[in-house]
């Protein structure tokens, strides 16, 4: 996590878990994980990788992972009892990314996906055009 001017970013990696690309990306944290004490959770955290213990079997990183936030979640009654929500995520940010207006190359940058032709290799999405766009995104009712 760091400070860029008034952007809070968490810095997401592929030795932290599985990362579509191979490669890192920058994401600004919409307001309402702040709000909701993400940062807390992230201080009270052990130096490394926040969601992930390197274990023997390196398909139950993924599983543990997927665990640690689903309870996280749980715990701020972000999700309804019994839903697992980690697969729909980007299901859902793309939708409504879509209804909301993000642009494709934007959503794209956020979720880490990979270009579809050589034109979108060029130039990168700041910092600042990202958290505008998850700025329109609509807050949760918790």
């Amino acid at each position: 996590m760091r400070q860029e001017g008034e952007t809070t970013v968490i810095r997401i990696t592929p030795d932290a878990g599985s990362v579509k690309s191979s490669q890192y990306r920058d994401v600004p944290l919409h307001q309402q994980l702040i709000d909701q004490g993400f940062l807390d959770f992230v201080n009270a955290a052990k130096a490394g990788p926040l969601f992930h213990d390197l274990p023997a079997n390196p398909y139950e990183g993924a599983r543990r992972n997927a665990n640690r936030l689903s309870a996280w979640l749980a715990g701020k009654k972000a999700i309804p009892e019994g839903i697992q929500p980690n697969h729909a995520w980007r299901h859902r940010f793309t939708s409504i990314g879509i209804a909301v207006g993000i642009e494709n190359r934007i959503r794209k940058a956020i979720q880490g996906h990979s270009a579809r032709d050589i034109s979108e290799h060029y130039g990168d999405v700041p910092i600042p055009v990202m958290k505008a766009a998850i700025d329109r995104l609509p807050t949760y009712k918790i």
